[in-house]
């Protein structure tokens, strides 16, 4: 109990009140944030701090550096190999090692512009269920992306939903 009479007490006892006020608001907002985080956030948090991650898919892990996130979908690059994964997909992220370069890119196009992009490059396309199919990248529309494939499988005609990741050499 503080000494009302003492005024070196009472400013003690006001000081001790406004730390401890101060530390129970940045805990309240340390967990909104971490309530309000999403993948995005996460990883451009991880990338400005000096990350490359670990994303786990379905498909399997992609290590990398963050190099560009959309509002669906995020490039890594390691080692001159290149992968775009559409976030729905992602399921855990993990910090390894040291980020190449700088921060994200943050750009507007979606998963499937990026796709777009790539037209005329091989590329390998991992669908949601884990399956790779490795070809040419002919054609992106909304609702199907080509793959034209060498031999006797002729062309792989997929649904744009069902395209969790695009995988190549090369700057991408």
């Amino acid at each position: 109990m503080t000494d009302s009479s003492d005024p070196e007490a009472l400013a003690r006892a006001a000081r001790l009140a406004q730390a401890a006020d101060a530390r129970s608001r940045r805990s309240d907002w340390d967990q909104l944030n971490a309530e309000e985080a999403t993948l995005g956030s996460i990883l451009e948090r991880l990338a400005t701090a000096g990350s490359a991650v670990r994303l786990e898919t379905m498909g399997g892990p992609h290590h990398g550096s963050v190099t560009e996130l959309g509002p669906d979908h995020v490039r890594l690059v390691d080692h001159g190999r290149w992968r775009y994964l559409r976030l729905s997909t992602v399921l855990s992220v993990e910090a390894v090692g040291a980020h190449d370069g700088p921060g994200p890119d943050r750009v507007a196009r979606t998963f499937v512009e990026a796709l777009s992009r790539l037209v005329g490059e091989t590329v390998t396309l991992v669908l949601a269920d884990g399956a790779a199919h490795t070809g040419t990248l002919t054609a992106v529309g909304s609702a199907i992306v080509t793959l034209a494939r060498d031999g006797p499988a002729g062309p792989l005609y997929a649904s744009s939903s069902a395209v969790a990741a695009a995988l190549g050499e090369g700057s991408g």
